[in-house]
């Protein structure tokens, strides 16, 4: 839909040219630079990779893990195992002591802030392990400008897979870095980032597994152990603090998110504006920028629909309903409300500005949207997995880059 015209009827598909031309649109070839520093996008692209690279943050040992355990062990050191690379000095972000190395100054490098007062025995903003939630900032002299990430790193799409999720980085804070440091958009260096090195910049640290949007009032049972779903909550939780800490008083907002920190900007562009303008009477202009956060709604090259049921479950699973845009809830009917998890069905509903970045080429959805499977037995897998990916083997090398596709190939 264009600015300034009437809400759609029925939402705009992905490749619509309506929904494209009502925003600025940048497509990326090849690679998602945009998530991460130059010089994580210069390894990124050599090594013929583009969105994956995001999850690489850190993870503390898994408890009860004993294989888990090791390969973070080998993460935090600087090696590379799977798909799950961290390279201290190349790769973004870093933390802990090599965050302050790396940051311009000790004034910019952005520090860890504990939600305490808003956890369990507050208004319940947790990570999926019931941990305090919280975020990382660094706030600037003299600027009244403000840039608010989402951090990305996928979904959990179902009971077991968001129980080992939160034994990790992605789901408890249990051992979250006092400091860290990032490129790219966030990035405190002023050659490489001149726009946004000296902006007041906040990192929201993703632990809820569905974009900030659940919001599920009791937690789940699995296996003994709690889950708590209030991504919603973690949101409202961040915003409240930080109108305490000089966001009360800002000028011009940005909000931006990568990869599922993409997809949640733009399922909360709307509501952090419209909360922001009736609280900070300054505010003269909002604006948001995702990353990368276009995933989808499509079959698998076989025409099954992995990933839609995958994310309808984790949809229904967290009570994202109350969550996502709410224009695009109002729309749909009761049992097609998980679209709306979608950032192709949200967009058609927003009315905040948006400069939109894509990868035109994206391996996580080669392989895991277009040739994925769903787990044995999902929604009640019996193993770990966080979905199937790249799991049909004849597809395997056209998945991993389009180069190798072959005409029939590329036309799925």
């Amino acid at each position: 839909k264009a600015r300034g015209t009437d809400n759609p009827t029925v939402p705009m598909p992905y490749t619509s040219k309506p929904v494209m031309a009502a925003v600025h649109f940048l497509v990326v070839a090849a690679g998602l630079a945009a998530c991460q520093g130059s010089e994580s996008s210069d390894y990124t692209q050599a090594n013929g990779e583009d969105h994956d690279g995001y999850y690489a943050a850190p993870h503390p040992p898994y408890e009860g893990d004993a294989e888990q355990s090791e390969q973070d062990e080998d993460i935090w050191a600087g090696a590379d195992v799977g798909s799950q690379r961290y390279r201290p000095g190349d790769y973004n972000p870093i933390y802990g002591p090599a965050a302050v190395q790396r940051a311009r100054s000790p004034e910019t490098v952005m520090k860890l802030h504990m939600m305490t007062d808003k956890g369990l025995s507050g208004m319940g903003a947790v990570c999926l392990d019931g941990s305090d939630a919280g975020f990382y900032f660094s706030a600037a002299a003299n600027s009244k400008d403000w840039l608010i990430h989402f951090q990305g790193g996928g979904w959990c799409y179902d009971e077991k897979d968001c129980l080992v999720r939160s034994k990790g980085f992605l789901g408890s804070s249990k051992h979250w870095p006092s400091e860290m440091t990032e490129g790219g958009i966030m990035s405190d260096d002023c050659t490489a980032n001149p726009d946004f090195c000296n902006v007041n910049r906040v990192h929201l640290i993703y632990c809820d597994g569905n974009s900030f949007s659940g919001n599920r009032e009791k937690p789940l049972i699995r296996n003994g152990s709690k889950l708590y779903f209030r991504g919603k909550r973690i949101m409202d939780a961040a915003l409240e603090t930080l109108l305490d800490m000089g966001l009360d008083k800002a000028e011009n907002v940005l909000l931006n998110g990568c990869s599922a920190g993409g997809l949640a900007t733009f399922l909360h562009a709307d509501y952090v504006s419209q909360l922001l303008y009736s609280k900070v009477p300054s505010l003269k202009k909002f604006r948001a920028a995702p990353i990368s956060g276009m995933f989808l709604l499509h079959d698998t090259v076989e025409g099954r629909p992995v990933y839609p049921t995958e994310m309808k479950y984790i949809f229904n699973l967290a009570n994202s309903s109350g969550g996502v845009n709410a224009g695009c809830i109002e729309h749909f009917a009761e049992e097609d409300r998980w679209k709306c998890n979608f950032a192709q069905y949200s967009y058609a509903f927003t009315t905040v500005p948006i400069f939109l970045l894509q990868s035109a080429l994206d391996s996580w959805q080669t392989s895991c949207i277009y040739t994925s499977r769903l787990p044995p037995k999902f929604p009640n897998q019996q193993g770990t997995g966080n979905g199937d990916c790249d799991a049909i083997s004849s597809w395997h090398e056209c998945a991993g880059s389009t180069e190798q596709c072959s005409d029939e190939e590329t036309k799925a």
